[in-house]
């Protein structure tokens, strides 16, 4: 039985400062595939799904002199930007939800990030992707895992 658990994350200064880093990242890649997928239907005429063409893109992009710096952050997360606006796209051609175009992302708006299996419980402390040790205000299960998201409540 999967069970949703809400916990309170007390990173390292280091941490944080990477945390806010990968929300930026998630809002780039966002943005940039928004920017893509409306340019190229409004210059062309072409629909690019965003899972299956613009998603790709994301392995390709890092491996670019441009875009190398993506390499760092969780890819789970970047990836999971590019359903959101797949997502937000539906949400937009379905007539019943009356939802609006999808926006750019703002680096002032509310900040959040999904991660996969990169979570881990260590000796009550979980480890998130690529960072590791941060203390937490109570034990974890030890079997925690699939998908976390973390939101940034105040942004210094």
């Amino acid at each position: 039985m999967l069970r949703a658990t809400k916990v309170r994350i007390y990173p390292t200064q280091e941490q944080a400062e990477f945390l806010m880093a990968q929300f930026g990242a998630v809002r780039f890649v966002y943005n940039k595939a928004l920017h893509l997928k409306s340019h190229m239907y409004r210059k062309h005429g072409v629909k690019l799904n965003p899972k299956k063409k613009i998603k790709p893109l994301l392995s390709v992009a890092k491996k670019s002199r441009k875009y190398h710096w993506l390499k760092q952050y969780d890819s789970i997360a970047l990836q999971q930007s590019v359903i959101n606006l797949h997502q937000a796209f539906d949400n937009f051609f379905n007539p019943k939800l009356k939802a609006r175009y999808p926006q750019f992302k703002r680096r002032h708006g509310k900040q959040s990030s999904y991660h996969g299996v990169s979570v881990k419980v260590l000796d009550g402390r979980f480890c998130l992707w690529k960072q590791c040790k941060t203390r937490d205000y109570r034990a974890l299960a030890k079997d925690t895992r699939k998908i976390a998201r973390f939101r940034a409540l105040r942004s210094h």
